[in-house]
């Protein structure tokens, strides 16, 4: 009865919280698409939001993507990027690039799935670049995204395997990535302007699972912040959504 009344203590657990939920400011600037990160302390109510974000956003009409690790997926990562030293100045780039692509290629997933327009030539573009790359059959949208790290990294030649990544004595190139991303972006920004002009967001929470202030994980998530600012343009209408505990964004951007 009291959980009933008071609700639970994780808000993902609690399926009542639209009946007490309260928008604050930074809930209608997340739901507008102004905001880009949600930043504060454990139990501030970040989960709430993002909660409530995907039962809203809907029904503005946009379409809306969560993405969440589990603490054993995370762990993977740490140990794939163990030798991350080695590759120097170029970490931070790299890392912003698999993000950039593996948001991406979710984002052209969920159109996929969501919008079946045929007869569009950049529905069929995006349809055949899915099909082509990012055909897995992985459940989560975070298990993708490691496999999408595997993959890419290897077609830039950095020898990287599910959880093994080795330094490569190949030099990393930006421009030949660019061509490459630019087969998935134009399609991607021209579909989603001309059909869903609410846009699209994927919303990332769950980040302190299996996080340990490490200097693999804190790249990792370094990464993520570059990728949301170079995503986040007019260009491009997808709206990306970070949720980060306070001591976890004090640590990734110090």
């Amino acid at each position: 009865m009291l959980r009933r009344l008071f609700g639970d203590d994780a808000a993902e657990n609690d399926a009542h919280l639209s009946e007490y939920f309260i928008e604050t400011p930074a809930y209608r600037m997340a739901l507008s698409g102004e905001k880009r990160f949600i930043i504060g302390r454990k139990g501030a109510g970040k989960s709430a939001i993002c909660q409530q974000l995907q039962k809203q956003l809907p029904q503005t009409g946009a379409l809306s993507l969560a993405l969440a690790p589990q603490r054993l997926q995370f762990t993977a990562l740490k140990l794939g990027l163990r030798d991350l030293a080695k590759w120097g100045n170029e970490s931070d780039t790299l890392l912003q690039r698999v993000w950039y692509y593996g948001l991406l290629c979710e984002t052209a997933l969920l159109l996929v799935k969501r919008c079946k327009k045929e007869y569009d030539s950049d529905f069929v573009k995006i349809a055949a670049f899915v099909d082509k790359y990012y055909n897995y059959s992985e459940p989560s949208a975070f298990a993708r995204l490691l496999k999408t790290t595997s993959h890419f990294l290897e077609q830039l030649e950095l020898c990287v395997g599910p959880v093994n990544m080795r330094h490569s004595h190949r030099a990393f190139d930006p421009i030949a990535l660019e061509v490459a991303l630019d087969t998935l972006r134009v399609p991607l920004a021209t579909f989603i302007a001309r059909h869903l002009p609410q846009g699209v967001f994927i919303l990332i929470d769950n980040l302190d699972e299996g996080w340990d202030n490490s200097p693999e994980a804190n790249a990792f998530l370094r990464g993520l912040l570059l990728a949301v600012y170079e995503i986040c343009q007019p260009n491009i209408p997808v709206r990306v959504l970070v949720f980060f505990r306070l001591d976890m964004y004090d640590s990734v951007t110090r």
